[in-house]
C-alpha cells in the first residue's frame, strides 16, 4: 500500500514491523496474560497467512523500532510555521512495556509456571532494549543475573 503522505514510500508488513508503536501492538499481544496464540499476519488476498512466534516478536523490541519523534530530532513545525520541541515517545514506552511485562510475570508466578517465568525474566533486558528502564525492572534483572 502506498503511504498517504509520503510519495514513493510503501507501507507493508516490513515497514509495520520496523515502527516502534507497531511493535508495541505486537508486544501487547505477546504479553497478554491469557494468550498463548501467535500473531497471525495476513499480507493480502493473494498471500497465505502466517504466524509470528513469541520468540520472533521478542527480537523486535519496541525501543529499537523507528519513531517519528526521533526521525524529526524531536522537533515539529506547528500550524504557525514555528518549530517546537516534542518529547520522545520512548519515555512513555519504557514504563508501559515494563508494566505489561510485570503483569505477565505476576500471572506466571500465580499459575506456578516458574519455568516460563524464568524465561521471561531472562528475556527482560532484550525486551526493554532501547527504552528507559524503571528501577524495579533493573532490580529484577540484576537479581536474576546474580
Amino acid at each position: 500500500v502506498s503511504h498517504r503522505d509520503l510519495e514513493g514510500v510503501v507501507c507493508d508488513y516490513g515497514s509495520w514491523l520496523s515502527r516502534g508503536w507497531c511493535r508495541v501492538e505486537l508486544f501487547a499481544l505477546l504479553l497478554a496474560r491469557f494468550n498463548r496464540l501467535p500473531a497471525i499476519i495476513i499480507k493480502g488476498p493473494e498471500s497465505a497467512p502466517f504466524m509470528i512466534s513469541g520468540a520472533f516478536a521478542a527480537r523486535s523490541s519496541p525501543g529499537t523500532g523507528k519513531f517519528t519523534c526521533c526521525t524529526r530530532n524531536h522537533c515539529i513545525r506547528g500550524p504557525d510555521g514555528l518549530e517546537r520541541n516534542i518529547p520522545c515517545d520512548k519515555v512513555k514506552l519504557g514504563p508501559m512495556i515494563w508494566e505489561m511485562l510485570r503483569h505477565r510475570l505476576q500471572y506466571l508466578l500465580g499459575q506456578g509456571d516458574v519455568c516460563e517465568y524464568r524465561v521471561w525474566v531472562a528475556m527482560t533486558p532484550v525486551l526493554m532494549q532501547g527504552l528507559p528502564v524503571p528501577e524495579a525492572c533493573r532490580q529484577l534483572t540484576q537479581h536474576a543475573t546474580a
